[in-house]
């Protein structure tokens, strides 16, 4: 052979392992990006529906640990119901979780509008046992935190119900 043929099976050797690794690259990262996408929309479709049921009444409209078939927190004007926000901190989280129809862990709490966490009549933080604002990340180290926020009527200050889902 001469030098210019080695050269030609030398550059056509080289621009296939080139492009072989090209197509490698693309379809890792591809992959890559597309990890979790379904586990995100479906936590965040979780997050939106555990706050919409806390939004309602509940069923019966005046439920206690007793009655409860469906867990809400405030009565047909958006106005936070204490009552059934005392009825829900006194039912076992794993219930909690049943009646509000969600397999991923929750936590919520109430802001002001300086989104300073209001403490009400039954305490400060509602869901998992243990979990604050403050220490989630380290106490739980979430791999997916939604966070989903409601404005509702407390007496008569606007406080905003901010819901964590997480997994």
């Amino acid at each position: 052979m001469r030098k210019s043929q080695v050269w030609i099976t030398d550059l056509t050797a080289g621009i296939i392992i080139f492009l072989f690794a090209i197509v490698i690259y693309f379809i890792y990262t591809d992959n890559l990006s597309n990890f979790g996408n379904e586990n995100i929309d479906e936590t965040y479709a979780d997050a939106a529906a555990l706050s919409d049921l806390l939004m309602k009444a509940g069923s019966p409209p005046n439920w206690d640990i007793s009655t409860v078939k469906e867990i809400g927190l405030t009565g047909d004007d958006f106005r936070l119901n204490e009552t059934k926000l005392t009825s829900l901190s006194s039912l076992d989280y794993s219930r909690s979780k049943l009646l509000l129809k969600t397999r991923y862990d929750f936590l919520f709490f109430f802001e002001n509008n300086s989104n300073d966490v209001q403490t009400l009549a039954p305490g400060t933080y509602f869901g998992k046992p243990g979990v604050s604002k403050e220490n989630i990340n380290e106490v739980e180290d979430p791999f997916i935190l939604i966070t989903v926020k409601r404005l509702l009527i407390h007496d008569s200050d606007i406080l905003t119900m901010v819901v964590y889902v997480w997994e």
